[in-house]
């Protein structure tokens, strides 16, 4: 390879790219929220309860629709979280042949894939990364028989029999105990010693 030229990111890579600028900025407005409702509940408690409960309320309507819509934005994905539980209702952005239904999604575990979740990706769909938390599968999930897609799933033979699913899946390539693509953990620096700090100093 030539020093000019960037090595491509794989399809993976960029989802995970998305997935954590989507999880910083979900941090961020939770802090908001927070923040928010206790103002709020300073309100209630000095200028009255009525305008406390109506800045809490635009609190959360924005907290809601600004999660929801970055998530769209960010990665092809819309959800429904049901009791601290989330279901992949579309996933339809296509990263580079590939589709990353993502473990967890606001600090909750993505637990199911909707009725035809995937109906909307386009044709240049290859892969589709199943995570070992999903327990139900809907119906139709791709819409129509698509040709050359493969199913890579993070769990085994035995725990992918378990998964309730309403879409006939037999006609497609499952791979099994996949390396899940994940987010990498932070790198941290190494705290010099002391003794090395000293040496530094002397030299």
């Amino acid at each position: 390879m030539d020093n000019g030229t960037v090595a491509q990111r794989t399809g993976e890579e960029q989802f995970l790219s998305c997935l954590k600028s989507f999880n910083e900025y979900y941090t961020q407005l939770v802090c908001f929220a927070f923040g928010a409702i206790a103002v709020a509940i300073a309100i209630a408690f000095f200028s009255g309860i009525l305008w406390g409960i109506a800045i809490a309320a635009i609190a959360v309507a924005v907290y809601v629709y600004f999660s929801t819509d970055e998530a769209k934005k960010q990665l092809g994905i819309f959800y429904t979280n049901t009791q601290g539980h989330i279901r992949i209702d579309r996933a339809k952005r296509v990263f580079d042949g590939c589709i990353v239904i993502p473990q967890r999604l606001i600090y909750a575990d993505v637990t199911e894939i909707g009725d035809g979740a995937l109906a909307k990706a386009d044709d240049s769909l290859e892969r589709v990364y199943i995570p070992v938390s999903i327990e139900h599968i809907g119906k139709d999930i791709f819409g129509k028989a698509r040709e050359g897609v493969t199913v890579y799933y993070e769990g085994g033979a035995e725990q992918w029999e378990s998964v309730e699913k309403l879409t006939d899946l037999s006609s497609y390539s499952v791979v099994f105990e996949c390396k899940f693509p994940v987010i990498p953990p932070k790198k941290t620096k190494p705290k010099k010693s002391s003794r090395t700090k000293k040496k530094e100093g002397k030299e």
